[in-house]
């Protein structure tokens, strides 16, 4: 077998910073292999087939903690395989006292059964270690890792991170292993970003911790943040903190907060109609209305004041609607899709005349009394999604609250001989576009 002194020679280590996306400091530095010969790959692979991999692995580890702590109070972060972590080399290697200290278990071979290693991971969290998993959303087979090994840092493969400014697909997958860190006490650390358009997205999505050569590249002696890298980090928490200055991109959260605030400074129905493409975008709806409840005493109708051309738009009674009119009194949300031969034959008459195939009817409630009705139509015949209705509930919210306080409509309806507005039998699809903000105040 190849002696410990043959499997080190010529191996040096580099330390490379985990960076904190909020303030641009070093949380970890990781401890990388440098071979003198061969890709650190490589050299597991020989150390392996001769039998000692575990020994060239504690080894590796020795080497990183003779560097000593860290500067500025951060964790290092050694990379260790499943296997080699249940090794009498490894747990030799390694001190009684492991506070301060990352075991970065590596993608070299999958952990099959959760049980015998999560063993040795409770002894060495109860040490005081933590646990990260590498190349979290590779694959399914790196997904499992995550589920059994339950680690306290998920480090997001850098197929995943490249690009991801560009692809709302990656967005997508990394929201959802972000709502999982969540849910599970852990914590995303990003690798290989190498552009600032990167940082900024993972620091819109909430990814604490980031890694790659844009941030600072991998040296002897535990490197600096690069200033540029640094600056772009703080800037984007500034620029998160400061009102009204969130960039306005399609990452829910972001669009939901920038929703909100527009909405709060509405001051007429022309400033409502001007957010009418922010909330189709954050509803993923092809049209919108935006109605207020009038003469709810008496025989109560629903006047669009939102969502169309004033002009071309009707009122229309209540009464000429029973699942309308028993959302306004219940405070439910209700869908009507084409397909649904049970749904209230009004309803489903509205869709077919205009040319659609669903509708999502959320009731406008404040101080416990109804006050109007948001109305979110599809061209698809396609039920909406729980977080399509909680986010339309959300907006709901904000909209009950503002429709109390804006003006009434100045153009006057013309009046029939009961008193009421003239009304109609039928709605008229909202004629304005996604990206049209007429209105009338």
């Amino acid at each position: 077998m190849t002696s410990s002194t043959d499997i080190t020679e010529g191996l040096t280590i580099a330390y490379q910073p985990m960076v904190d996306l909020q303030t641009g400091r070093p949380w970890a530095y990781e401890a990388l292999l440098r071979p003198e010969s061969a890709s650190p790959s490589a050299w597991l692979a020989k150390a392996r087939r001769e039998g000692a991999g575990p020994v060239a692995e504690a080894l590796a580890i020795t080497l990183a903690l003779r560097g000593g702590r860290p500067p500025g109070g951060a964790l290092l972060a050694v990379n260790v395989s499943a296997s080699a972590l249940a090794s009498d080399a490894v747990q030799r290697m390694l001190p009684r006292d492991l506070s301060g200290l990352i075991l970065e278990i590596t993608e070299n071979e999958l952990v099959l059964h959760g049980s015998s290693i999560q063993t040795h991971l409770d002894d060495l969290r109860g040490r005081g270690a933590l646990i990260a998993v590498d190349d979290a959303g590779a694959g399914y087979a790196s997904l499992r890792q995550v589920m059994l090994l339950r680690p306290d840092i998920i480090k997001l493969d850098r197929e995943l991170v490249s690009g991801v400014h560009l692809d709302p697909a990656k967005v997508a997958l990394i929201e959802a292993l972000s709502r999982f860190a969540v849910r599970t006490g852990a914590m995303l650390c990003a690798e290989g970003i190498e552009h600032e358009d990167e940082l900024a997205t993972l620091a819109d999505l909430d990814v604490p911790i980031g890694q790659g050569f844009y941030l600072a590249r991998p040296h002897a002696r535990w490197p600096t943040v690069a200033p540029m890298a640094a600056l772009a980090c703080r800037e984007g928490l500034a620029s998160a903190l400061r009102h009204g200055d969130r960039p306005l991109g399609d990452h829910v959260q972001i669009l939901q907060e920038a929703l909100a605030a527009r909405l709060s400074n509405c001051t007429s129905l022309a400033d409502l109609n001007a957010t009418l493409p922010q909330l189709q975008l954050l509803l993923q709806a092809d049209g919108l209305s935006i109605s207020r409840l009038e003469d709810p005493g008496g025989d109560p109708y629903l006047q669009t004041c939102a969502g169309s051309v004033w002009e071309d738009e009707p009122c229309y009674r209540v009464a000429d609607y029973p699942t309308t009119g028993a959302l306004l009194r219940t405070g439910d949300a209700a869908q009507v899709l084409r397909g649904d031969t049970g749904a209230d034959e009004h309803e489903l008459q509205l869709l077919h005349t205009n040319g659609l195939a669903a509708l999502m009817m959320i009731p406008l409630r404040a101080c416990g009394q109804a006050v109007g009705l948001l109305e979110v139509f599809s061209s698809e015949d396609r039920p909406w999604t729980r977080q399509q209705l909680t986010l339309a509930r959300t907006v709901a919210h904000h909209l009950a609250t503002l429709l109390r306080h804006l003006p009434a409509h100045a153009q006057a309806r013309a009046v029939g001989h009961s008193g009421h507005p003239r009304l109609t039998t039928l709605r008229a699809l909202p004629a304005i576009a996604a990206n049209d903000t007429t209105g009338k105040a």
